[in-house]
């Protein structure tokens, strides 16, 4: 047999070669349609490449495999990156990845691999908001993508304290079904022919500047404030006048559906209602009653 220097040192090749892959597992598959008569050995013999990704010191420091810097699987500087990387992965930034990824969810820092203002989702480099967003309403804590002073709405920053965004294409996006948004709060629309809702935390701030809420309607009221202090009056609740009951104690016409008895009925029910303000009452009665009833 030939023992040359030459024949020697590959055969101390080979050995670390296969005791490097002896220490790793590892399945290899040979395409034997490609294989060649060897006059040399007489067999068929095949010649592949088999590339070996994350190889151990051992080989590597045989000089058989390319050495890379520490927690790197490739060179992404190299002519062909991809070498050093599986079939089904590719080289991005020393790193063998799937193909079709930009990033790894599992790295210590996955947004590493991504440009600034982007993060690593899914293996991909995407904006942290869908378009349009300036915060994720589901994440851990939705306002930490908010300023100090604002909160996270259906995924917009909206001061806090409200409900939706008045500069939006759609404000009443952010409302309930029916409801309307005004002054940045979701709100139930005004009936027909009504200018302010008294129920309001303030009724007064769709009237003008000099008037005032009063059952659903701005009117001018000099005694409550209402004489140009403007919106969030310091005059407290509408003072109106005093409001005069005469009632006619007959009972001749209490069936009556117009009977003074059944208005002041409807007028106090309404007061009540309303919760309008009137701080004095004043009652009178009298009475007719006469001889012949039917001239009362």
């Amino acid at each position: 047999g030939r023992t040359s220097a030459g024949s020697s040192s590959g055969l101390e090749m080979l050995f670390l070669v296969l005791l490097a892959l002896s220490a790793a597992v590892a399945d290899v598959t040979i395409d034997l349609s490609k294989a060649e008569f060897d006059e040399e050995s007489g067999n068929f013999c095949v010649l592949q490449k088999v590339c070996i990704a994350n190889p151990p010191e051992a080989l590597t420091a045989s000089g058989c495999a390319p050495q890379f810097p520490p927690g790197c699987d490739c060179d992404p500087a190299a002519d062909d990156p991809n070498s050093s990387c599986p079939v089904d992965s590719q080289c991005v930034q020393c790193k063998c990845l799937p193909i079709g990824c930009d990033c790894d969810p599992t790295a210590d820092d996955p947004n590493s691999f991504c440009p600034a203002e982007e993060i690593c989702k899914d293996c991909t480099c995407q904006p942290p908001f869908p378009p349009g967003c300036d915060c994720d309403p589901a994440a851990d804590d939705p306002n930490s993508s908010c300023a100090t002073d604002s909160q996270c709405v259906q995924c917009k920053c909206l001061p806090l304290g409200c409900d939706c965004d008045p500069q939006a294409d759609d404000p009443n996006s952010f409302c309930p079904a029916g409801d309307i948004c005004k002054n940045c709060q979701c709100q139930t629309p005004l009936p027909p022919g009504c200018d302010c809702d008294p129920d309001s935390p303030d009724p007064d701030y769709l009237c003008p500047s000099d008037l005032r809420c009063v059952g659903c309607k701005c009117q001018d009221c000099p005694q409550s404030g209402g004489q140009g202090l403007g919106q969030g009056r310091a005059g407290g609740k509408v003072v109106n006048p005093p409001l005069v009951f005469v009632i006619d104690t007959t009972k001749s016409v209490k069936p009556d559906k117009d009977s003074i008895f059944n208005l002041t009925s409807k007028v106090t029910a309404r007061i009540m209602k309303d919760r309008i303000n009137i701080p004095r009452y004043q009652l009178f009665s009298f009475n007719d009653y006469g001889r012949e009833i039917n001239r009362n």
